[in-house]
Protein backbone atom coordinates (compact mmCIF):
# COMPACT_ATOMS: atom_id res chain seq x y z
CA UNK A 1 0.00 0.00 0.00
CA UNK A 2 2.66 2.37 0.65
CA UNK A 3 6.65 2.22 2.60
CA UNK A 4 7.77 4.89 4.57
CA UNK A 5 11.78 5.19 5.00
CA UNK A 6 13.12 6.96 7.89
CA UNK A 7 17.02 6.43 7.14
CA UNK A 8 17.12 10.20 5.92
CA UNK A 9 16.47 11.07 9.52
CA UNK A 10 19.01 9.04 11.21
CA UNK A 11 22.44 10.18 12.68
CA UNK A 12 24.18 7.31 10.57
CA UNK A 13 22.98 9.37 7.64
CA UNK A 14 23.14 13.18 8.67
CA UNK A 15 25.28 13.33 11.84
CA UNK A 16 24.76 13.52 15.22
CA UNK A 17 23.33 17.34 15.37
CA UNK A 18 20.55 16.80 12.94
CA UNK A 19 19.76 12.94 12.76
CA UNK A 20 18.36 10.70 15.88
CA UNK A 21 20.39 7.74 17.17
CA UNK A 22 18.66 4.31 17.10
CA UNK A 23 18.71 4.47 20.81
CA UNK A 24 16.69 7.23 20.86
CA UNK A 25 14.08 5.58 19.02
CA UNK A 26 14.18 2.71 20.40
CA UNK A 27 13.87 4.23 23.82
CA UNK A 28 10.37 5.35 22.92
CA UNK A 29 9.33 2.48 21.11
CA UNK A 30 8.50 0.65 24.66
CA UNK A 31 5.42 2.22 25.36
CA UNK A 32 3.96 0.83 22.18
CA UNK A 33 1.83 -2.15 23.36
CA UNK A 34 -0.24 0.21 26.02
CA UNK A 35 -0.54 2.64 23.87
CA UNK A 36 -2.26 0.04 21.62
CA UNK A 37 -4.27 -1.26 23.68
CA UNK A 38 -5.94 2.03 24.34
CA UNK A 39 -6.07 3.70 20.60
CA UNK A 40 -6.98 0.11 18.86
CA UNK A 41 -8.61 -2.45 21.66
CA UNK A 42 -10.56 0.04 24.14
CA UNK A 43 -10.92 2.98 21.83
CA UNK A 44 -10.86 5.55 24.88
CA UNK A 45 -12.84 8.31 23.67
CA UNK A 46 -11.47 8.51 20.37
CA UNK A 47 -14.16 9.46 18.06
CA UNK A 48 -11.97 8.84 14.97
CA UNK A 49 -11.77 5.35 15.75
CA UNK A 50 -14.74 4.16 16.90
CA UNK A 51 -17.18 5.86 13.84
CA UNK A 52 -15.42 3.54 11.71
CA UNK A 53 -16.74 0.49 13.45
CA UNK A 54 -20.60 2.47 12.79
CA UNK A 55 -21.95 0.66 9.42
CA UNK A 56 -24.79 3.45 9.12
CA UNK A 57 -21.83 5.75 7.81
CA UNK A 58 -21.75 4.14 5.03
CA UNK A 59 -25.16 2.32 4.60
CA UNK A 60 -26.88 5.61 5.29
CA UNK A 61 -24.31 7.83 2.71
CA UNK A 62 -25.20 5.43 -0.11
CA UNK A 63 -29.01 5.61 0.72
CA UNK A 64 -29.08 9.12 0.29
CA UNK A 65 -26.93 9.22 -2.44
CA UNK A 66 -28.99 6.93 -4.42
CA UNK A 67 -32.47 9.08 -3.12
CA UNK A 68 -30.81 12.61 -4.80
CA UNK A 69 -28.62 11.58 -7.69
CA UNK A 70 -30.72 13.99 -10.04
CA UNK A 71 -28.60 16.74 -8.87
CA UNK A 72 -25.97 18.08 -10.96
CA UNK A 73 -24.29 20.91 -8.09
CA UNK A 74 -22.83 19.90 -5.47
CA UNK A 75 -22.46 22.79 -2.70
CA UNK A 76 -20.51 22.55 0.48
CA UNK A 77 -20.83 25.02 2.97
CA UNK A 78 -18.26 24.36 5.44
CA UNK A 79 -14.47 25.09 6.47
CA UNK A 80 -11.56 23.60 7.83
CA UNK A 81 -12.10 20.11 8.94
CA UNK A 82 -15.43 20.53 7.58
CA UNK A 83 -14.12 20.85 3.89
CA UNK A 84 -10.58 20.08 3.88
CA UNK A 85 -11.27 16.03 3.86
CA UNK A 86 -13.27 15.81 0.63
CA UNK A 87 -11.30 18.16 -0.85
CA UNK A 88 -8.46 15.62 -0.56
CA UNK A 89 -10.93 12.99 -1.72
CA UNK A 90 -12.24 14.88 -4.71
CA UNK A 91 -8.57 15.44 -5.55
CA UNK A 92 -7.85 11.71 -6.75
CA UNK A 93 -10.32 12.93 -9.75
CA UNK A 94 -8.54 16.10 -10.88
CA UNK A 95 -7.82 14.16 -14.32
CA UNK A 96 -11.30 11.88 -14.45
CA UNK A 97 -14.75 13.44 -15.88
CA UNK A 98 -17.10 13.30 -12.89
CA UNK A 99 -20.74 13.85 -13.70
CA UNK A 100 -20.97 16.59 -10.96
CA UNK A 101 -19.90 19.79 -10.23
CA UNK A 102 -18.77 19.79 -6.65
CA UNK A 103 -18.18 23.72 -5.32
CA UNK A 104 -16.37 23.83 -1.97
CA UNK A 105 -16.99 26.67 -0.24
CA UNK A 106 -14.49 26.96 2.75
CA UNK A 107 -13.77 30.96 2.36
CA UNK A 108 -16.30 34.43 3.13
CA UNK A 109 -15.07 35.94 0.30
CA UNK A 110 -17.93 37.86 -0.94
CA UNK A 111 -16.50 38.06 -4.75
CA UNK A 112 -15.87 34.53 -5.22
CA UNK A 113 -19.68 33.56 -3.27
CA UNK A 114 -20.94 36.23 -5.87
CA UNK A 115 -19.76 34.41 -8.77
CA UNK A 116 -20.68 31.02 -7.60
CA UNK A 117 -24.66 31.77 -6.61
CA UNK A 118 -24.51 33.81 -10.25
CA UNK A 119 -23.17 30.71 -12.19
CA UNK A 120 -24.67 27.65 -10.63
CA UNK A 121 -28.29 26.51 -11.33
CA UNK A 122 -30.35 26.42 -8.49
CA UNK A 123 -32.68 23.70 -9.48
CA UNK A 124 -30.05 21.67 -10.25
CA UNK A 125 -28.03 22.19 -6.42
CA UNK A 126 -27.98 20.38 -3.75
CA UNK A 127 -25.85 22.09 -0.55
CA UNK A 128 -24.67 20.10 2.12
CA UNK A 129 -24.03 22.59 5.34
CA UNK A 130 -21.42 21.21 7.27
CA UNK A 131 -20.60 22.43 10.93
CA UNK A 132 -19.69 19.98 14.02
CA UNK A 133 -20.83 22.64 16.51
CA UNK A 134 -23.55 23.90 14.46
CA UNK A 135 -22.57 27.56 15.29
CA UNK A 136 -19.71 27.82 12.96
CA UNK A 137 -20.05 31.89 11.81
CA UNK A 138 -18.62 31.56 8.06
CA UNK A 139 -20.73 28.62 7.69
CA UNK A 140 -23.97 30.14 9.15
CA UNK A 141 -23.26 32.60 7.34
CA UNK A 142 -22.92 31.30 4.02
CA UNK A 143 -26.49 29.24 4.87
CA UNK A 144 -28.22 31.96 5.51
CA UNK A 145 -27.51 33.87 2.23
CA UNK A 146 -27.77 30.35 0.46
CA UNK A 147 -30.89 30.07 2.21
CA UNK A 148 -32.69 33.08 1.06
CA UNK A 149 -31.76 32.94 -2.52
CA UNK A 150 -33.15 29.07 -2.49
CA UNK A 151 -36.45 30.87 -1.40
CA UNK A 152 -36.15 33.88 -3.39
CA UNK A 153 -36.20 31.31 -6.77
CA UNK A 154 -39.67 29.41 -5.16
CA UNK A 155 -37.62 26.34 -4.46
CA UNK A 156 -38.30 24.04 -1.32
CA UNK A 157 -35.03 24.19 0.90
CA UNK A 158 -36.03 20.39 2.69
CA UNK A 159 -35.40 19.50 -1.05
CA UNK A 160 -31.84 21.35 -1.96
CA UNK A 161 -30.36 21.59 1.94
CA UNK A 162 -28.60 18.75 4.03
CA UNK A 163 -26.85 19.74 7.34
CA UNK A 164 -24.09 17.54 9.22
CA UNK A 165 -24.09 19.22 13.01
CA UNK A 166 -24.50 17.69 16.41
CA UNK A 167 -26.63 15.60 17.37
CA UNK A 168 -28.12 17.81 19.84
CA UNK A 169 -28.03 21.14 20.14
CA UNK A 170 -26.50 24.28 17.61
CA UNK A 171 -28.03 26.41 14.82
CA UNK A 172 -28.23 24.14 12.37
CA UNK A 173 -29.63 21.97 14.87
CA UNK A 174 -32.62 24.07 15.76
CA UNK A 175 -33.33 24.93 12.21
CA UNK A 176 -33.10 21.45 10.66
CA UNK A 177 -35.91 20.75 13.68
CA UNK A 178 -38.11 23.78 11.90
CA UNK A 179 -37.61 23.41 8.84
CA UNK A 180 -37.95 19.84 8.39
CA UNK A 181 -34.17 19.52 6.74
CA UNK A 182 -32.67 16.20 6.56
CA UNK A 183 -29.61 16.08 8.77
CA UNK A 184 -26.70 13.89 9.63
CA UNK A 185 -24.86 13.69 13.13
CA UNK A 186 -21.29 14.58 14.07
CA UNK A 187 -20.58 12.76 17.32
CA UNK A 188 -19.78 14.14 20.26
CA UNK A 189 -16.70 12.91 20.89
CA UNK A 190 -15.53 13.37 17.19
CA UNK A 191 -13.23 16.42 16.48
CA UNK A 192 -13.73 18.47 13.58
CA UNK A 193 -10.57 17.96 11.88
CA UNK A 194 -10.58 14.39 12.52
CA UNK A 195 -14.08 13.86 11.20
CA UNK A 196 -13.48 13.10 6.96
CA UNK A 197 -14.01 9.51 7.82
CA UNK A 198 -17.49 9.77 9.24
CA UNK A 199 -20.40 11.76 7.29
CA UNK A 200 -18.85 14.84 7.54
CA UNK A 201 -16.54 13.72 4.24
CA UNK A 202 -18.12 10.36 3.16
CA UNK A 203 -21.93 11.63 2.54
CA UNK A 204 -21.17 14.04 -0.25
CA UNK A 205 -17.97 12.36 -1.40
CA UNK A 206 -20.68 9.71 -2.93
CA UNK A 207 -21.88 12.32 -5.08
CA UNK A 208 -18.80 11.65 -7.37
CA UNK A 209 -20.63 8.56 -7.84
CA UNK A 210 -17.78 5.87 -7.14
CA UNK A 211 -18.00 3.44 -4.13
CA UNK A 212 -16.46 5.45 -1.65
CA UNK A 213 -16.96 2.53 0.95
CA UNK A 214 -13.18 1.03 -0.13
CA UNK A 215 -11.85 4.43 1.54
CA UNK A 216 -13.25 2.76 4.97
CA UNK A 217 -11.31 -0.80 3.80
CA UNK A 218 -8.22 1.28 3.70
CA UNK A 219 -8.03 2.46 7.23
CA UNK A 220 -7.93 -1.52 8.62
CA UNK A 221 -4.65 -2.12 6.97
CA UNK A 222 -3.46 0.58 9.48
CA UNK A 223 -5.59 -1.07 12.46
CA UNK A 224 -3.03 -3.86 11.65
CA UNK A 225 0.44 -1.46 11.52
CA UNK A 226 -0.66 0.88 14.34
CA UNK A 227 2.63 0.51 15.39
CA UNK A 228 4.07 2.10 12.71
CA UNK A 229 2.22 5.24 13.53
CA UNK A 230 3.51 5.34 16.90
CA UNK A 231 7.25 4.59 15.14
CA UNK A 232 6.12 7.90 13.19
CA UNK A 233 4.93 10.24 15.59
CA UNK A 234 7.90 9.76 18.31
CA UNK A 235 10.40 10.49 15.27
CA UNK A 236 8.63 13.74 14.41
CA UNK A 237 8.97 14.36 18.55
CA UNK A 238 12.23 13.83 18.84
CA UNK A 239 13.56 15.84 15.75
CA UNK A 240 11.60 18.79 17.44
CA UNK A 241 12.39 18.55 21.23
CA UNK A 242 15.86 17.37 20.87
CA UNK A 243 16.80 18.40 17.46
CA UNK A 244 14.82 21.46 17.36
CA UNK A 245 13.19 20.50 13.97
CA UNK A 246 10.37 23.09 14.59
CA UNK A 247 8.91 23.23 10.66
CA UNK A 248 7.69 20.33 9.03
CA UNK A 249 7.82 20.37 5.14
CA UNK A 250 5.04 17.87 3.14
CA UNK A 251 6.86 17.86 0.03
CA UNK A 252 4.17 15.60 -2.17
CA UNK A 253 5.15 14.50 -5.95
CA UNK A 254 2.12 14.17 -7.54
CA UNK A 255 -0.57 16.67 -8.06
CA UNK A 256 -3.53 14.57 -6.76
CA UNK A 257 -1.68 14.51 -3.65
CA UNK A 258 -1.68 18.46 -2.90
CA UNK A 259 -5.28 18.67 -1.19
CA UNK A 260 -4.13 15.68 1.54
CA UNK A 261 -1.35 17.35 2.09
CA UNK A 262 -3.45 21.01 3.16
CA UNK A 263 -5.75 18.53 5.35
CA UNK A 264 -2.41 17.30 6.87
CA UNK A 265 -1.72 20.66 7.85
CA UNK A 266 -4.67 21.61 9.53
CA UNK A 267 -5.05 18.00 11.67
CA UNK A 268 -0.85 18.47 12.80
CA UNK A 269 -1.14 22.58 12.96
CA UNK A 270 -4.42 22.70 14.94
CA UNK A 271 -3.93 19.04 17.12
CA UNK A 272 -0.59 19.87 18.43
CA UNK A 273 0.22 23.40 18.64
CA UNK A 274 -0.71 24.26 22.00
CA UNK A 275 0.16 26.99 24.90
CA UNK A 276 -0.71 24.83 27.79
CA UNK A 277 -0.06 21.51 28.94
CA UNK A 278 -2.67 18.70 30.28
CA UNK A 279 -1.25 19.59 33.88
CA UNK A 280 -1.67 23.51 33.14
CA UNK A 281 2.06 24.59 32.63
CA UNK A 282 2.73 26.86 29.78
CA UNK A 283 4.82 24.35 26.71
CA UNK A 284 4.37 26.32 23.57
CA UNK A 285 4.25 22.89 21.75
CA UNK A 286 3.90 22.01 18.14
CA UNK A 287 5.10 21.71 14.41
CA UNK A 288 4.74 24.33 11.81
CA UNK A 289 3.74 22.62 8.72
CA UNK A 290 4.48 23.65 5.25
CA UNK A 291 3.23 22.32 1.67
CA UNK A 292 5.77 21.89 -0.87
CA UNK A 293 4.85 20.69 -4.49
CA UNK A 294 7.56 18.56 -6.06
CA UNK A 295 8.86 19.40 -8.56
CA UNK A 296 7.82 22.74 -8.93
CA UNK A 297 8.76 24.22 -5.60
CA UNK A 298 12.35 22.79 -6.36
CA UNK A 299 12.72 26.16 -8.16
CA UNK A 300 11.26 27.96 -5.23
CA UNK A 301 11.37 26.65 -1.66
CA UNK A 302 14.03 24.13 -1.59
CA UNK A 303 17.38 26.47 -1.62
CA UNK A 304 16.28 27.75 2.01
CA UNK A 305 15.80 24.42 2.91
CA UNK A 306 18.59 22.95 2.05
CA UNK A 307 21.38 25.85 3.04
CA UNK A 308 18.60 27.84 5.56
CA UNK A 309 18.12 27.62 9.21
CA UNK A 310 18.07 23.87 10.21
CA UNK A 311 14.98 23.64 11.56
CA UNK A 312 12.89 21.91 9.40
CA UNK A 313 12.13 18.13 9.06
CA UNK A 314 11.09 17.08 5.77
CA UNK A 315 8.06 14.54 4.69
CA UNK A 316 8.44 13.63 0.84
CA UNK A 317 5.66 11.72 -0.32
CA UNK A 318 4.72 10.43 -3.89
CA UNK A 319 2.41 7.80 -5.66
CA UNK A 320 4.45 4.99 -7.82
CA UNK A 321 1.18 5.40 -10.43
CA UNK A 322 2.39 4.30 -13.45
CA UNK A 323 1.42 6.38 -16.66
CA UNK A 324 2.37 5.67 -20.26
CA UNK A 325 3.53 8.98 -21.22
CA UNK A 326 6.98 9.25 -23.13
CA UNK A 327 9.40 12.40 -23.63
CA UNK A 328 9.56 12.13 -27.73
CA UNK A 329 12.59 11.34 -29.51
CA UNK A 330 13.39 14.78 -31.15
CA UNK A 331 16.13 17.43 -31.87
CA UNK A 332 18.53 14.48 -30.43
CA UNK A 333 21.52 15.81 -32.11
CA UNK A 334 21.62 17.93 -29.08
CA UNK A 335 23.57 17.11 -26.04
CA UNK A 336 20.76 19.64 -23.90
CA UNK A 337 18.19 17.20 -24.62
CA UNK A 338 19.51 13.73 -26.01
CA UNK A 339 19.35 12.05 -22.31
CA UNK A 340 16.08 12.83 -22.02
CA UNK A 341 14.69 11.44 -25.55
CA UNK A 342 12.65 8.44 -25.23
CA UNK A 343 12.15 8.15 -21.43
CA UNK A 344 9.38 8.39 -19.45
CA UNK A 345 7.84 11.44 -17.56
CA UNK A 346 7.19 8.31 -14.92
CA UNK A 347 11.40 8.36 -14.56
CA UNK A 348 11.87 11.74 -14.85
CA UNK A 349 9.77 12.17 -12.02
CA UNK A 350 11.23 9.93 -10.10
CA UNK A 351 14.45 10.36 -10.94
CA UNK A 352 13.57 14.13 -9.44
CA UNK A 353 12.24 12.75 -6.29
CA UNK A 354 14.98 10.89 -5.81
CA UNK A 355 17.85 13.82 -6.81
CA UNK A 356 16.20 16.27 -4.01
CA UNK A 357 16.05 13.19 -1.40
CA UNK A 358 19.65 13.03 -2.16
CA UNK A 359 20.29 16.45 -1.67
CA UNK A 360 18.58 16.98 1.60
CA UNK A 361 20.51 14.24 2.91
CA UNK A 362 23.75 15.46 2.00
CA UNK A 363 23.07 19.03 3.36
CA UNK A 364 22.10 16.89 6.73
CA UNK A 365 18.70 17.87 6.48
CA UNK A 366 16.30 15.05 8.20
CA UNK A 367 14.02 13.89 5.65
CA UNK A 368 11.00 10.97 5.92
CA UNK A 369 10.04 9.35 1.84
CA UNK A 370 6.76 7.75 1.70
CA UNK A 371 6.03 6.00 -1.53
CA UNK A 372 2.07 5.14 -2.52
CA UNK A 373 2.30 2.20 -4.63
CA UNK A 374 -0.93 3.12 -6.23
CA UNK A 375 -3.27 6.40 -5.38
CA UNK A 376 -6.98 5.15 -5.01
CA UNK A 377 -9.36 5.34 -2.22
CA UNK A 378 -8.00 2.53 -0.34
CA UNK A 379 -4.73 3.87 0.03
CA UNK A 380 -6.03 7.52 0.67
CA UNK A 381 -8.32 5.57 3.43
CA UNK A 382 -5.04 4.23 5.05
CA UNK A 383 -3.17 7.52 4.86
CA UNK A 384 -6.35 9.49 6.51
CA UNK A 385 -6.50 7.03 9.28
CA UNK A 386 -2.69 6.84 9.85
CA UNK A 387 -1.91 10.63 10.04
CA UNK A 388 -4.80 10.83 12.48
CA UNK A 389 -3.35 8.05 14.91
CA UNK A 390 -0.20 9.95 14.83
CA UNK A 391 -1.17 13.21 15.61
CA UNK A 392 -3.68 11.86 18.21
CA UNK A 393 -0.45 9.79 19.47
CA UNK A 394 1.62 12.68 19.33
CA UNK A 395 -0.62 14.57 21.52
CA UNK A 396 0.31 12.18 24.36
CA UNK A 397 4.11 12.27 23.91
CA UNK A 398 3.69 16.66 23.99
CA UNK A 399 1.24 15.83 27.20
CA UNK A 400 -1.36 17.91 25.60
CA UNK A 401 -5.13 18.06 24.48
CA UNK A 402 -5.04 17.76 20.70
CA UNK A 403 -8.32 17.98 20.27
CA UNK A 404 -8.94 21.29 21.34
CA UNK A 405 -7.82 24.53 19.99
CA UNK A 406 -8.84 26.89 22.69
CA UNK A 407 -6.16 29.86 20.59
CA UNK A 408 -8.46 29.70 17.86
CA UNK A 409 -11.72 30.67 20.50
CA UNK A 410 -10.28 33.83 21.21
CA UNK A 411 -10.22 35.18 17.76
CA UNK A 412 -13.58 34.11 17.57
CA UNK A 413 -14.77 35.46 20.56
CA UNK A 414 -13.53 39.09 19.32
CA UNK A 415 -14.86 39.26 16.04
CA UNK A 416 -18.43 38.79 17.77
CA UNK A 417 -17.41 41.50 19.91
CA UNK A 418 -16.79 43.45 16.87
CA UNK A 419 -19.92 41.60 14.98
CA UNK A 420 -21.88 43.18 18.37
CA UNK A 421 -23.02 39.38 18.80
CA UNK A 422 -24.66 39.66 22.25
CA UNK A 423 -23.03 37.84 25.66
CA UNK A 424 -19.22 38.93 24.85
CA UNK A 425 -17.52 41.68 26.61
CA UNK A 426 -16.97 44.70 25.21
CA UNK A 427 -13.21 44.41 26.38
CA UNK A 428 -12.43 41.71 23.56
CA UNK A 429 -13.47 44.48 21.34
CA UNK A 430 -10.03 45.74 19.64
CA UNK A 431 -10.31 49.47 19.69
CA UNK A 432 -9.92 51.00 15.95
CA UNK A 433 -7.01 53.00 17.31
CA UNK A 434 -4.88 50.00 17.64
CA UNK A 435 -5.84 49.10 14.01
CA UNK A 436 -4.55 52.97 13.10
CA UNK A 437 -1.79 53.99 14.70
CA UNK A 438 1.20 53.14 12.43
CA UNK A 439 -1.16 52.82 9.00
CA UNK A 440 0.69 54.01 6.11
CA UNK A 441 -1.00 54.48 3.15
CA UNK A 442 1.22 53.70 -0.45
CA UNK A 443 -1.05 55.00 -3.17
Amino acid sequence: MFKINYSGVMSSAIGDGNGLTDREVKYYAESFESIYKDFIIDKNNYGFVKILDDPDVIKKSRDFYNNNKHFKNIVVLGIGGSALGLKAILNLYSFSKIERNFYILDNIDPSYLKHIFEKIDLSQSLFFVISKSGETVETLSQFLYAYSVVKKNNLDPKKHFVFITDPEKGFLRDISKKEGIITFDVPKDLGGRFSVLSYVGLLPAFFIGEDISEIIEGTKVIDKNFLETCLFSNILYLLNVRRGKSNVVFFHYGDRLEKFCQWFSQLWAESLGKKFGNNGEILMTGQTPIVAKGVTDQHSQLQLYLEGPKDKVIIMIKSNDKVNLNIPEVFTEYDSVKYLSGKSFDILFDAEFKGTYGALIKESVPTISIEIEELNLKTLGALFYFFELATAYSGKLYNINPFDQPGVEIGKRIAFSILGKSGYNEELLIKEELFKKYERTIA
